[in-house]
């Protein structure tokens, strides 16, 4: 599995500014869950001082390179550029090793 971690910290867009940037971000979504089945989803933090974390997976580095030059993802990156993003940064990594525990439900 891939990772791609997007930190960012957004323009002062107003509140039409931020609904126009969170429709955007909705539909790059769905975009990425209809035509791309290497997206394996995504989810967004934010932190107290305003820096965001977008946590984006892949299935392979195929499937994220498919993503990255997706003619609608491209589109978006330049109106992130030129309107929402004060600045950002992109680290992709590579899945070496997981874990995972989920507590069993208790029903009585």
């Amino acid at each position: 599995m891939l990772y791609t971690l997007f930190f960012s910290r957004l323009h002062d867009l107003g509140d039409a500014g931020t609904a126009e940037y969170q429709k955007r971000v909705g539909a790059l979504k769905a975009l990425a869950e209809a035509e791309h089945p290497g997206f394996l989803g995504m989810k967004s933090y934010v932190a107290e001082d305003g820096e965001r974390l977008t946590v984006v997976r892949f299935r392979d580095a195929e499937s994220q390179r498919a993503w990255r030059l997706d003619p609608s993802h491209r589109e978006a990156q330049v109106r992130g550029r030129t309107h929402y993003y004060e600045r950002f940064h992109i680290v992709v990594c590579e899945e070496r090793h997981a874990h995972e525990f989920t507590r069993a439900s208790e029903e009585g």
